[in-house]
């Protein structure tokens, strides 16, 4: 015979009351169109001020409010590749300056409790990889 499992250890209960949200979740709310927003307005406003330049730069886009910043970001979630090691959506968007660098991915948070977005930034093909993701290196 076999041991029966400790029902009080089990992370999930029947009632799927879920600590966080599964991968799979996510994703179908990106693809859904669920993901609309950041954590906070005032979340919004910070990352906006403090990435909104470098992704002008890195994408040749022209990000002018926080409103386009928001609409970016969900678009990333809804084409971008999602990283479940990195609780992020991912989209490759250009080479990046530097041979050993790999390319440039815009990089979009996600709340893993609400399935909001926390950021949008810029990573390399290198700083990805470091964190576990599969990423594509430009041919030499």
């Amino acid at each position: 015979g076999g041991t029966k499992k400790n029902p009080a250890k089990r992370k999930v209960s029947k009632n799927n009351n879920h600590r966080y949200l599964t991968t799979s979740k996510i994703r179908g709310m990106a693809r859904n169109g669920k993901i609309t927003g950041f954590t906070s307005r005032v979340r919004l406003k910070e990352h906006f001020e403090k990435h909104v330049a470098e992704i002008n730069k890195a994408s040749g886009k022209n990000l002018s409010n926080e409103d386009s910043y928001r609409k970016e970001a969900i678009s990333v979630t809804k084409e971008g590749r999602y990283v479940p090691k990195m609780h992020a959506f991912i989209k490759r968007i250009s080479k990046a300056r530097k041979n050993r660098d790999g390319f440039l991915y815009e990089f979009v948070g996600v709340d893993v409790k609400t399935g909001k977005i926390t950021t949008l930034h810029i990573k390399t093909s290198r700083m990805l990889k470091k964190k576990g993701a599969r990423v594509a290196w430009p041919n030499k």
